[in-house]
């Protein structure tokens, strides 16, 4: 059994400017200030029960786990708009409060039997999972010096998600091949009651099975081939479902969607393993509704809409190659990953299918240098993206030079990181506009430090994470 828990308190200004154009010409100009207090606590238990029934390794294993989030922030965004033609200026000045509570209970059990000495296994088992969360939100208008609450624009629900499932797996190993293959079902009820409109809002429910297989390959202990099919699920935040309208400044306006589905994959796999350290790993994957955003402009007024919505499908190439590279001087490791997806939207995104290119080279290399010096260098560049973003190259590097001495107990190191700092830069692409933004966050530093080590390093408790599939979700 274990417990843990983590939190952090944010406190923050920032500044915005935003200029707005039409066919090229300044329209509008947007100077923002705002304050940002954001209190954040994530909270785990389990426990686990393992039962050896026999001394073929045959188990029977329980888990039940609970999480918890507390999550509230405030906020004040004070905005003066410029019309350009006119030189008229308008104040648009507003506090939100916000709070959230999601708990996460999870009982999980299985069984699983090994048939003597000929290899074959079987397993099952079953779960039952419970989601349940309050979550507030206030909105404020100021008005002569004082924060009015908005009713237009507040509002609180309750929401609660069961979740009920079991599977069925068989496996057998001979010499040089195996296999693997197995079915899970599951039934989720959603339910949902707004204590602002008093009425209920989410009520559905919905059964799927999801099948999957794997076989392996082993014509001798150097080499290892898989092939398999998996399929699963992925469901939305809870914080996607609320129906209710949150106006973060006067050109944004978001809001959930209570109707949305679950997202459902499939994905085909080939993977390769050499010298138990190279790896060539190739996926294709096709998901149906996956989630997006609906998103439109008004062209006269500026003011955007967004709300999540089910797309139609997301089919995606992955193809990754690991190669670890080892000397008397140097020990790295070295990866390289490149995906191809293409989104396709139904009617009402009013968007045609959207391919993007995202890929990426990580190193990690460590030199052996004389007199116990040790040059680290890591390095990383890469590009990403998803169904509505596009961003450019970023480079990540960083140096570091250690000496070793009284048997490393002390150390000396020097370091240098964001050797080439950089500003990120998107492409956003939406139902009837495209937009581009930049941010920068990165930059060198320089560092030296000392390391003397006291007695004896203990090991760490070995605590188990939670093993539930919706501890993300939050």
């Amino acid at each position: 059994m274990g417990i843990r828990g983590h939190s952090n308190r944010y406190i923050g200004e920032r500044t915005d400017s935003s200029q707005y154009l039409q066919n090229n010409i300044l329209a509008l100009t947007n100077n923002k200030s705002s304050s940002t207090v954001y209190t954040w606590v994530n909270g785990s238990s389990f426990l686990n029960y393992l039962w050896e029934t026999d001394t073929n390794n045959s188990a029977f294993e329980i888990n039940v786990n609970y999480n918890i989030k507390v999550d509230e922030s405030s906020g004040i965004s004070r905005n003066q708009y410029t019309e350009e033609s006119t030189g008229d200026i308008t104040d648009f000045n507003i506090k939100n409060d916000s709070k959230n509570r999601p708990n996460i209970i999870d009982f999980r059990t299985s069984y699983e039997h090994v048939f003597d000495t000929t290899g074959w296994k079987m397993s099952g088992g079953g779960s039952y999972g419970l989601v349940f969360n309050g979550k507030e939100f206030n909105q404020f208008n100021e008005m002569e010096n004082e924060w009015i609450l908005d009713p237009l624009f507040t509002n609180s629900y309750d929401y609660t998600e069961q979740n009920s499932s079991a599977f069925v797996e068989v496996s057998k190993e001979w010499d040089i091949i195996g296999f693997r293959a197995g079915v899970s079902g599951e039934y989720t009820s959603l339910d949902g009651y707004s204590n602002s409109l008093e009425k209920q809002f989410i009520d559905s429910s919905y059964a799927l099975l999801f099948p999957s297989a794997s076989l392996l390959i082993e014509p001798n202990e150097k080499v290892g081939i898989t092939f398999s099919y998996n399929t699963g699920i992925d469901r939305p935040r809870f914080s996607n479902y609320d129906p209710f309208v949150i106006q973060e400044d006067s050109l944004m306006i978001t809001y959930g969607n209570p109707y949305l589905r679950p997202e459902i994959r499939q994905t085909f796999g080939f993977n390769i393993d050499l010298f138990y350290k190279y790896n060539l790993s190739v996926n294709y994957s096709f998901a149906k509704n996956p989630q997006s955003n609906l998103s439109f402009i008004d062209q006269s007024t500026f003011l955007v809409n967004s709300t999540p919505w089910n797309a139609e499908s997301n089919q995606g190439l992955n193809v990754s190659l690991s190669v670890p590279l080892k000397t008397k001087w140097m020990s790295a490791w070295n990866s390289v990953w490149v995906d191809y997806n293409k989104y396709s939207f139904t009617p009402i995104f009013g968007r045609s299918d959207f391919y993007n290119l995202t890929y990426g080279f990580w190193s990690y290399a460590n030199f052996f240098l004389p007199k116990n010096f040790t040059l680290t260098n890591r390095f990383y560049v890469g590009k990403w993206g998803n169904g509505e973003r596009k961003a450019q190259v970023r480079v990540h590097w960083g140096i570091r030079l250690t000496k070793k001495m009284l048997d490393n107990k002390f150390q000396i190191y020097v370091e240098a990181e964001e050797i080439t700092p950089f500003v990120n830069r998107f492409e956003d692409f939406a139902g009837n506009y495209t937009g581009s933004s930049s941010n920068r966050w990165t930059f060198s530093s320089f560092r030296l430090g000392l390391y003397y080590k006291f007695g004896r390093l203990k090991q760490d408790a070995q605590i188990e994470e939670s093993k539930s599939g919706n501890s993300d979700r939050i």
